[in-house]
């Protein structure tokens, strides 16, 4: 059997090896004489018999061998990695672990990313956004949203922390709805999408943390992406 390049050999069990009946054995060179008592030889005395006890022993060989196979880590498969290699995500390293892209290499350009999100709520809630208890709900979610997208690179693990040029949020209030639609512009080397979702995002939750006092069937939906572009500096 082979493990990790060492051979393991077969456990041995010497009691198949002596009979288990060996016991009170004669000492060497010992004669018995007629009584059926073991005498030396080198003495006229009667020698008393000695009693062996065979205790069962198990024997391990380990060999190494050297071109034996390595095995890859435990958290690193052949198919996670070919997984990553084939889908193209350019977060997942070769050997499958996460990590931060290097955009060292990439030039510098002008990017702007503009994402959108919906709040749906009690047309009666939709009404009151701007004298709620806790204040004016949608004055609170503009700030919050534009800080929000400040702050990406510490919510989103492997974002790069971008010189923001520009971050605008609005909200627009509908029916029985608020539609928030937040932008972020960059001149780096790497995009801003992710800004600009969060910034949506959190700019929707900060509606419903100010109105669910009053409405608590409020539903968060359609996060989306709906522009991208990148231009030469």
């Amino acid at each position: 059997m082979v493990a990790d390049g060492i051979h393991v050999m077969p456990l041995v069990d010497l009691h198949t090896l002596v009979p288990p009946t060996a016991t009170n054995m004669p000492l060497p060179n010992a004669t018995p004489d007629k009584g059926g008592v073991a005498v030396d030889p080198r003495s006229d005395q009667a020698a008393p018999s000695a009693e062996v006890t065979i205790l069962p022993v198990f024997c391990v060989a380990l060999v190494y061998d050297p071109t034996a196979t390595k095995r890859p880590a435990p958290c690193v498969t052949p198919e996670k990695s070919a997984a990553g290699k084939k889908s193209g995500l350019v977060h997942v390293a070769p050997s499958g672990e996460v990590h931060m892209v290097d955009v060292g290499g990439k030039a510098v350009s002008r990017r702007r990313a503009v994402a959108r999100a919906s709040l749906t709520m009690a047309a009666d809630t939709a009404r009151r956004l701007r004298e709620l208890p806790k204040g004016d709900a949608l004055a609170a979610a503009q700030l919050a949203g534009i800080m929000a997208a400040k702050r990406t690179s510490e919510l989103i693990p492997l974002c790069h922390p971008l010189p923001l040029t520009h971050v605008d949020v609005e909200l627009s209030v509908a029916e029985a709805a608020v539609e928030i639609t937040a932008s972020a512009e960059t001149t780096a080397q790497t995009g801003v999408e992710m800004e600009a979702l969060v910034a949506a995002t959190v700019a929707a939750l900060t509606v419903y943390d100010m109105a669910k006092a009053v409405d608590d069937g409020m539903v968060l939906s359609e996060v989306r992406l709906v522009e991208k572009t990148k231009e030469p500096v």
